[in-house]
């Protein structure tokens, strides 16, 4: 990796809010909802945990990456029975590659779409 883009990475601003978008397969609505670091949401039968959201500065190409863990609600056919709902997906998303590392499932899709309010801090060397 050349250092230079090592150095860009280091000055991701990390923010508290993230914008998120979900689809319902079934009826293909889409729906944007804003979360906040920490903070579990429900999406039809998904819980979505965001974890942290970083943004790139101004003068970089603008990209948003955010740390989300989805967990099922209800039982799903061929998941393990378990105490706990199970995790469907724990991960980074990409909003510039929603396709890169996405959540699978039949019935919906979540995406990252931008970080957002509340600057929490940046990352420096």
């Amino acid at each position: 990796v050349p250092r230079k883009a090592i150095l860009e990475v280091r000055r991701w601003h990390q923010y508290e809010t993230a914008t998120l978008r979900g689809l319902d397969k079934i009826t293909g609505r889409s729906t944007d909802f804003e979360m906040k670091v920490g903070e579990a949401q429900i999406f039809g039968s998904l819980e979505v945990n965001l974890q942290v959201c970083f943004q790139t500065p101004p003068d970089l190409p603008p990209e948003s990456a955010a740390f989300l863990q989805v967990k099922s609600l209800t039982p799903m056919i061929g998941v393990a029975d378990t105490d706990s709902e199970p995790m469907l997906f724990s991960g980074w998303m990409f909003a510039s590659s929603p396709g890169l590392n996405a959540l699978e499932h039949p019935v919906y899709d979540i995406w990252v779409i931008h970080c957002a309010k509340g600057e929490a801090a940046v990352l420096q060397d």
